[in-house]
């Protein structure tokens, strides 16, 4: 699937049986930034990438700054941390309400109306007054309950597909961009960690199971928390949202926890302040590898027949929170 993801599940009596994930990302995006002024990038990569874009504005400026030899203010940093705080909360909800459409649970007239005030809230600039009344309604205020509460119950059990969780953390940042600054594209693109299978997302930075619902639960738990900063409620965001530094060879980078995971950015640049050298491995290559969290997550879960069994295979996608979009496809057969 050029651009996306592409699944192949094989089902045999209402189980599957094997998973196959092909990725086709286009992962020369960097390409396009090379010779370009420094001061352009960040703006470009928001634009560019339409599902966290925030987050790849940020992860850019500030590897850039650190290859141009600045560090981080203070103020700076809390900017950044309450922009990422405030796009956690809409990419969350816009990822629970899409998925929600897989499995036909439509939200009530006065949920969507919450959710378009809740985006609203959450847009660069906005005051934001409107968003723990929106979350109120939707039922994630100070629990769950009402739509929260039903795409829970959706989720099923806490032991349906749980498992332990490779979590990707902060502590992997030194291999992560070692192997990064060494190959490039061909590493952004199949991440790898010796005798690891990493996952990265809300459910890693919760080190829960691997459970339907408590990717979900995982969810709506960081909805809270990054509303409750957002309103000055939980003190400082943890350290971990976001690093930057050199490296030993003059690039810059920055490891920013993105609502999809952590998401690392390399940048070089030259005396002109123009753009050398850029890569950017998002948490999608993490969770959507050939040999990752998800194609693991697949083989053993009951998920029935036909029409039923797409509808669950694509919620369960969602719970991944892929930032593109993801091909399915079903066939009968026993391979193992």
């Amino acid at each position: 699937m050029t651009g996306g993801l592409a699944l192949e599940v094989v089902l045999s009596g209402g189980v599957v049986r094997a998973a196959r994930l092909r990725a086709g990302r286009p992962v020369t995006l960097c390409q396009a930034m090379l010779g370009r002024p420094a001061a352009e990038v960040p703006a470009a990569f928001e634009r560019l990438y339409a599902l966290c874009g925030r987050s790849h504005r940020i992860a850019a400026r500030f590897a850039l700054d650190a290859a141009r030899g600045r560090d981080a203010t203070g103020a700076a940093r809390q900017a950044a941390l309450r922009d990422l705080a405030a796009e956690r909360v809409g990419e969350h909800l816009r990822s629970t309400f899409t998925t929600a459409a897989s499995l036909g649970l439509p939200a009530e007239p006065a949920e969507v109306a919450a959710l378009r005030a809740a985006f609203a809230a959450t847009r660069p600039g906005a005051p934001g007054a409107e968003l723990d009344a929106s979350l109120a309604v939707l039922g994630l205020h100070t629990a769950s309950s009402g739509w929260a509460a039903r795409m829970l119950d959706a989720a099923g059990p806490p032991a349906d597909g749980a498992g332990t969780v490779d979590a990707l953390s902060a502590a992997d940042d030194p291999a992560v961009l070692a192997s990064l600054a060494r190959l490039g594209g061909a590493f952004a693109a199949l991440p790898h960690l010796p005798l690891r299978r990493p996952e990265t997302g809300a459910l890693a930075r919760s080190l829960g199971t691997g459970a339907p619902r408590d990717r979900l639960a995982a969810r709506f738990a960081e909805i809270r928390h990054a509303a409750a900063l957002l309103r000055g409620d939980a003190g400082d965001a943890p350290a971990s949202w976001f690093a930057s530094g050199t490296l030993p060879d003059g690039s810059g980078f920055a490891a920013v926890e993105t609502p999809r995971g952590r998401m690392h950015h390399l940048a070089a640049v030259d005396a002109q302040d123009r753009v050398t050298g850029c890569a950017v491995l998002a948490p999608t290559e993490w969770n959507f590898h050939p040999d990752g969290p998800l194609v693991h997550a697949l083989p053993g879960l009951r998920v029935g027949a036909g029409a039923a069994a797409e509808a669950r295979l694509r919620w369960l996608v969602g719970l991944f929170d892929p930032c593109v979009g993801c091909s399915l496809t079903l066939r009968e057969g026993a391979d193992a």
